[in-house]
């Protein structure tokens, strides 16, 4: 085995841990579907020895059940992101891709993670709250109103990272940080602390909304989209007639013919958008363009959902 099991977290995986008091901790299986799924308040590292993986709740519950009536308080945001091309992956293109998100997220004009958590194939990242936002104090429709929030909040985020779609439920667990990730055991990998922001960072629940929520138009979307006079009746006619993907100019964009240096970027927006009107959808049109004039896979999906938001 390429990694050692531990029997106890060092001081960085528990001082992540604290920011999280009362979490509840899941033992799911890697490798094996028909062993049950543990949940427990105790946080159990033997277990790996069994093949399990552990998790733990971001946000707290109460019954030892992870369910949205059970939630009692938010603790902050997250977002599952992954190597989204399952056909071309390998160990470099991986690590790349990590490097690029990570760099990504640094000079990003949104918040810096509080901390990010590297897995096989990608992160797990979070955004801290500086102080839990409890629902007890709250009425019904408050309640209501603030999971939907939080809701709108990481579709958002993993919009913007382009991460898991399926990961945006207050009740998600995510991969403590010091255990192993078992999928395939002849090759485990141990989740790690790629990032904690200086002084952990930690923000409000109205920060993070504003942050996020708010969708500015991405730079250089004027040149794909900009005011034009002719009504979309109009546009829709000569669409039926001179189809923008049979045109040369836009059949030069798709063939990948080089473009000149400092408007790759540019010419792939022009392109993912006469896509998505041609009725591609967002993995198809990543996928025609994966290595589109040399830019990185981060960089080409992350100018294509700039066409498709």
């Amino acid at each position: 085995m390429l990694a050692t099991i531990k029997t106890t977290l060092d001081s960085r995986q528990k001082k992540f841990l604290s920011f999280f008091p009362h979490t509840l901790f899941c033992y799911i299986h890697d490798s094996s579907d028909k062993s049950p799924v543990i949940h427990s308040e105790a946080l159990q590292l033997e277990r790996q020895q069994q093949g399990y993986g552990i998790f733990f709740t971001v946000n707290r519950f109460t019954g030892s059940k992870r369910t949205n009536e059970t939630l009692t308080n938010i603790n902050g945001f997250f977002a599952d992101i992954e190597y989204p091309d399952k056909v071309n992956k390998t160990p470099a293109a991986v690590k790349q891709y990590k490097q690029d998100l990570l760099m990504e997220m640094m000079e990003d004009e949104l918040p810096i993670p509080t901390y990010v958590i590297e897995t096989k194939n990608g992160f797990h990242v979070y955004w801290l709250l500086e102080a839990p936002v409890f629902l007890n104090g709250l009425n019904p429709k408050q309640q209501d109103d603030l999971k939907l929030q939080y809701r709108q909040i990481e579709e958002a985020i993993l919009t913007r990272f382009d991460g898991d779609p399926g990961a945006k439920d207050a009740a998600r667990v995510l991969r403590v940080p010091g255990t192993l990730h078992q999928k395939d055991p002849k090759d485990p990998f141990e989740v790690k602390i790629a990032h904690a922001s200086p002084d952990e960072c930690t923000y409000t629940f109205d920060y993070i909304r504003e942050a996020f929520l708010k969708k500015p138009a991405p730079a250089g979307w004027a040149l794909v989209v900009g005011e034009n006079p002719i009504n979309d009746d109009v546009k829709n006619e000569i669409e039926k007639v001179y189809p923008k993907l049979e045109r040369d100019s836009y059949k030069k964009l798709f063939s990948k013919e080089p473009v000149p240096e400092g408007m790759r970027n540019k010419a792939l927006l022009v392109a993912a958008h006469a896509a998505k009107e041609a009725g591609w959808g967002f993995e198809q049109t990543c996928s025609h363009f994966i290595d589109y004039q040399g830019l990185g896979l981060r960089e080409v999906r992350k100018t294509i959902r700039s066409a498709f938001d």
